[in-house]
């Protein structure tokens, strides 16, 4: 269960590399963003309405998207949409972004069905994509389908993009067969590849396994890929539900996948660039790996929730360990060399598991990334009850937390929207020079609706510039 499901709120977390008087201390609220570090976004929706944070993206220019899903207005009556927002580095909406720093994008095909955002992206030329899932406003309805929306710099629908701006790609193994996008990435030769759960036929229980989709920079299936079909399943030994997480892209174009099999047994799989299994990694293109010899925690199950690579080629999965009920989670953090086994010199075989603060029995892991002195960071929430505030964990190499931020190497972020204390749920991160972009949702404890929220925080300055 993903607690973050019902709010909206955005956290940044940047940094500088050089030391002035007015930075703001490491993991605390940076002042000279927003207003005392914080940033409303509102889309002026009406009361009641829905919205929420669903993925973070960050241009070469430092400016910052903030996709969401909210609710709205449509031909087919109040639909959930997704909406982008572009901030300032400095934590101002961007109003050369739509006149307002945000858009809703209404003009889809099948308007009766909801649109819920999944990632979002930005291409070289500064053309934002975002990837929603095509829901039934009712049920019974038509099952889930792909959607990918491009939106020029400017704000609008690119109409260049797949013709009407929007890309529809159908993997079709069954007519009208479910298929729920859940990551995508951008390739080295600007593809973007789309991370599908799909179920194919089968004589017996339907199964889920994993499809990869490739699209051209414009929005075209490319036939190129997966044996000219435009894309591939994979599907793990010994794995009859595979529920595929997170897709990455290495710098040689090949595509790493990470998951888990809804209970105990989580797994990594490698293709080529041209959607080929690479024999070279792990077993057959799969690393299957497990956290239950690390607990005893009754009636478990793992998740994996993001990918992230280092500059030794070494990839992360972050995720958890949850038990019966969700009254306890950990964080669970796997390490891989290059060739697909785990990596001895991190963690326990590879491998860590823990909370984040020991009297708290919950701690969720939102979303991960690397670095440019190879420290993973990952976004958390953390929390008892109905109480949970986003927070931030920085881990050495090694495994162990780092000491040099906030002195115990993790930080938690209280948000008040004014003087009314809100509880928070973390989502993703980007990194931004060497800051931490984070994003996260909220709920002022006087209100029923989100709020979408941005604040900064402080990383450490001290000893940069090639003195570590």
């Amino acid at each position: 269960m993903n607690v973050g499901k019902w709010c909206g709120l955005v956290v940044l977390l940047l940094g500088t590399s050089s030391v002035r008087a007015d930075d703001p201390l490491d993991g605390f609220l940076d002042p000279r963003f927003g207003v005392n570090g914080l940033t409303l976004v509102d889309y002026d929706l009406p009361t009641p309405s829905f919205r929420e944070t669903n993925d973070l993206a960050r241009f070469s220019n430092g400016r910052l998207y903030q996709a969401a899903t909210v609710t709205t207005n449509t031909s087919a009556g109040v639909r959930l949409r997704s909406a982008l927002a572009r901030v300032l580095p400095n934590g101002v909406l961007d109003t050369t972004f739509s006149g307002d720093g945000k858009q809703i994008v209404n003009n889809v095909l099948d308007p009766s069905l909801h649109r819920l955002t999944v990632r979002v992206l930005v291409q070289a030329d500064g053309k934002p994509l975002l990837l929603s899932t095509k829901a039934a406003a009712t049920l019974p309805g038509p099952q889930d389908k792909i959607e990918v929306c491009r939106l020029t710099a400017a704000g609008t629908q690119d109409q260049s993009f797949d013709l009407d701006g929007c890309a529809n790609p159908v993997v079709g193994l069954t007519d009208d067969g479910k298929e729920t996008p859940v990551s995508m990435a951008l390739t080295p030769d600007g593809g973007i590849a789309i991370l599908v759960r799909v179920v194919p036929p089968t004589v017996n229980t339907p199964h889920v396994v994993g499809a990869v989709y490739k699209l051209t920079s414009q929005g075209a299936r490319d036939d190129s890929f997966g044996q000219g079909v435009g894309f591939v399943l994979v599907k793990p030994p010994a794995c009859d539900d595979c529920y595929y997480s997170d897709i990455r892209v290495l710098n040689d174009g090949s595509i790493v996948l990470a998951g888990n099999n809804g209970a105990n047994v989580s797994f990594v799989s490698k293709l080529t660039a041209s959607g080929m299994m690479d024999s070279s990694f792990g077993v057959a293109g799969h690393a299957l790996y497990s956290f239950s010899n690390l607990h005893q925690i009754a009636s478990s199950r793992e998740y994996v929730t993001r990918l992230a690579t280092d500059s030794q080629g070494r990839l992360y999965t972050c995720g958890g360990v949850i038990g019966q009920n969700s009254t306890i989670a950990l964080l669970a953090v796997a390490r891989f060399e290059a060739t697909g086994q785990l990596d001895p010199s991190f963690g326990t075989s590879g491998r860590t598991l823990r909370p984040l603060i020991d009297v708290i029995a919950y701690t969720e892991v939102n979303s991960c990334t690397v670095d440019a002195s190879d420290r993973l960071v990952l976004a958390l929430t953390v929390g008892t009850g109905l109480s949970f505030d986003p927070g931030v964990l920085r881990l050495l190499p090694s495994g162990e937390p780092d000491t040099r931020f906030n002195q115990v190497g993790y930080v938690l972020v209280p948000i008040a929207i004014g003087i009314v204390p809100a509880a928070a749920l973390a989502d993703s991160l980007v990194l931004d020079g060497d800051g931490v972009v984070l994003s996260a949702n909220a709920m002022p404890e006087n209100q029923s609706e989100n709020q979408l929220v941005l604040t900064r925080l402080g990383d450490d300055r001290l000893l940069r510039d090639g003195f570590e």
